[in-house]
């Protein structure tokens, strides 16, 4: 998987550009089997998706604004490796062990509301 970036494009949206390279920088993640390095990538992705598909009203990204845009626009196109579900607290939970992870520590994903 490879996306094309060249920098900003004075005649696109600087949202376009952005949203364009940091595809590019997942699929070069992955392409250099580079999985951990992709996910510290889609994580915070979600988190601006999640702000932009806000309502105006919303100020700044939440675990809420998160966990409805993966319920909108990712959980419709996944699943686990077992099968299971996965629910959007899960995706929230994954993105906080990432975001909060220490030498030495233990997070509960199940925990992270």
């Amino acid at each position: 998987m490879y996306f094309e970036y060249a920098g900003d494009d004075p005649n696109k949206n600087r949202m376009a550009s952005w949203f364009q390279m940091h595809l590019r920088a997942i699929g070069v993640c992955l392409k250099s089997e580079l999985p951990e390095a992709s996910l510290v990538l889609i994580y915070p992705g979600f988190d601006t998706l999640g702000l932009l598909a806000a309502p105006p009203n919303v100020l700044d990204a939440s675990g809420d604004t998160y966990k409805q845009w993966c319920e909108k626009y990712v959980l419709p196109r996944i699943k686990s490796a077992e099968d299971a579900p996965v629910t959007a607290v899960d995706l929230w939970g994954a993105r906080c062990v990432r975001a909060r992870r220490k030498e030495g520590s233990i997070f509960n994903a199940r925990t992270a509301h």
